[in-house]
């Protein structure tokens, strides 16, 4: 199964409100909570007041995602939706058109006409399945291919330009944060 950036996000902020809060009386003083089989000393506010901060960032983060890909592409002939198209058949190698449809969040017609132009424009190649002539498999051509792995250098190319503002210890509190969270994510929640 393929998660978009928004659900992995989404499943961020699900693992920290899945937690136990304390009980209805929602008392103010402090008690102990289990968060991923740790215990923590935080009252239902604090957690709340966290879990705000983290989808703020988390909001921030997607807004410069989408500009860096709408820069990304701009002098590329592919729209935004093509571009979505394109990097998750990239992340996949081949995939059904009824499952690119459900990873865009998009109609079965809608991702039918974003393969079209693909098509027509020699990024992707859909392939018949002989044994079931309903069933439509897509993957990238070579200059799909070669558009994807472009698109990702770029954007490989604006994450160091970003991580060069940061001090070494930032980076290292950066790296464990993403650590934590991608354990989370891991852990099975939202399966």
């Amino acid at each position: 199964m393929i998660f978009s950036i928004d659900t992995c996000l989404y499943i961020i902020i699900l693992c920290l409100a899945k937690e136990h809060i304390m009980n209805d009386t929602k008392k103010q003083v402090k008690s102990h909570m289990v968060i991923n089989s740790k215990t923590t000393s935080m009252t239902e506010e604090e957690f709340e007041e966290i879990a705000q901060k983290i989808q703020q960032l988390i909001d921030l983060y997607q807004k410069r995602i989408k500009w860096t890909q709408i820069k990304g592409i701009s002098d590329l002939d592919i729209t935004l939706p093509q571009y979505f198209a394109l990097m998750t058949i990239f992340t996949v190698k081949q995939c059904t058109m009824k499952d690119l449809a459900e990873n865009l969040k998009v109609s079965y017609p809608t991702v039918t006409g974003l393969i079209d132009r693909l098509e027509k424009n020699r990024h992707v190649v859909r392939i018949k399945n002989n044994l079931d002539r309903r069933v439509v498999n897509v993957k990238l051509s070579d200059k799909g291919l070669k558009m994807a792995k472009k698109i990702n250098m770029r954007r490989f190319e604006y994450l160091k330009e970003a991580l060069k503002t940061l001090s070494d210890e930032e980076l290292r509190q950066g790296i464990k944060a993403f650590t934590i969270f991608s354990k989370a994510l891991l852990s099975g929640v939202g399966k």
